[in-house]
C-alpha cells in the first residue's frame, strides 16, 4: 500500500543525502525497488521437521512430526520413517522457519540469461533465476515484537554499522525500519512471489546502499565512496 515519502532527520544518512526514494510506477524489477515479499526470518540455529511415526501404518501419506533443531553432526541421519508426500532426498532436510510478508529491497536481479541447451534434463531449480532481496523490519516495540533501543536506532540512523541501515518507508503505516543487509536472500523471480510497491531508491541512495554491502562484505570502501562522505559528515 503506497504511502508519502517523508522529510528525513539531519542525523540520517537520507537527510544528509537529500535525495533516497523516488516514485515509480511502472512494472520494472530493477535494483533499489521496494517491494512486498514473504522473507526467511534467520535464526542462529536452524530447525528441521524429523518424522516419528504415522497414525496409520498403511497411510504413507500422512506422518507425525517434531521440530529439532539442526545439527550439522546429525546431518547424515536418515529418516525414522519414510514419508511418500515429504521425500527424503541424500543429504537434505525439511526447515521449520519462522517468515512474513515484509516490505524489502531488491539488490540484484538475473542479468545474463542461460543457454536453455545447456539445462536441458536438469531440475528447473538448479538455474531457475532469483532476485536477491533485503528485508526491512519495524524498530517499534509491541506486545509481539521485541524492536529495537531507541539508543541502538540512534546509531544505526547515524551509519555506525554495516549491516543495518535505518529508513522511513513510504508505505502507509510503516514507521522506522531497519534494513538487513545481512539477511539478503533470494527469492523467486516470479511475479507471485512478489509485489512492487510505486517507490524505487533514487540513484545516489543505490550508490550508497551499494557502498555498505560492499562495507559488509569486505571491511572497506573505495576512495572515492558516497557512502563514506556521508558518513564524515554525520560524525564531523
Amino acid at each position: 500500500m503506497a504511502g508519502t515519502i517523508r522529510p528525513y532527520p539531519n542525523d540520517s544518512v537520507q537527510g544528509v543525502l537529500g535525495s533516497w526514494w523516488r516514485e515509480d510506477t511502472s512494472s520494472t524489477v530493477v535494483r533499489g525497488r521496494l517491494i512486498w515479499c514473504l522473507a526467511l526470518h534467520v535464526d542462529q540455529v536452524p530447525n528441521v521437521l524429523v518424522p516419528i511415526g504415522r497414525t496409520e501404518a498403511t497411510d504413507h501419506a500422512r506422518a507425525d512430526y517434531v521440530v529439532e533443531p539442526f545439527r550439522v553432526t546429525a546431518m547424515h541421519k536418515k529418516p525414522k520413517v519414510p514419508v511418500a508426500a515429504l521425500p527424503q532426498h541424500p543429504g537434505e532436510h525439511y526447515v521449520a522457519s519462522r517468515s512474513k510478508v515484509r516490505p524489502a529491497l531488491i539488490v540484484s536481479t538475473p542479468t545474463t540469461p542461460i543457454d536453455r541447451t545447456l539445462t536441458l534434463g536438469s531440475p528447473g531449480w538448479q538455474t531457475a533465476p532469483t532476485l536477491l532481496v533485503a528485508p526491512y523490519y519495524g524498530t517499534s516495540h509491541s506486545g509481539t515484537r521485541g524492536g529495537w533501543s531507541d539508543q541502538f536506532v540512534e546509531r544505526v540512523r547515524r551509519a555506525e554499522y554495516p549491516h543495518f541501515c535505518w529508513d522511513l518507508l513510504p508505505l502507509s503505516g510503516e514507521e522506522e525500519s531497519m534494513l538487513r543487509l545481512d539477511h539478503i536472500q533470494p527469492i523467486g523471480n516470479h511475479h507471485q512471489a512478489y509485489r512492487l510497491t510505486p517507490y524505487r531508491l533514487a540513484n545516489e541512495a543505490l550508490e550508497v546502499i551499494d557502498d555498505c554491502i560492499g562495507w559488509l562484505h569486505t571491511g572497506t570502501f573505495a576512495e572515492e565512496s558516497p557512502f563514506l562522505a556521508v558518513a564524515e559528515l554525520l560524525h564531523a
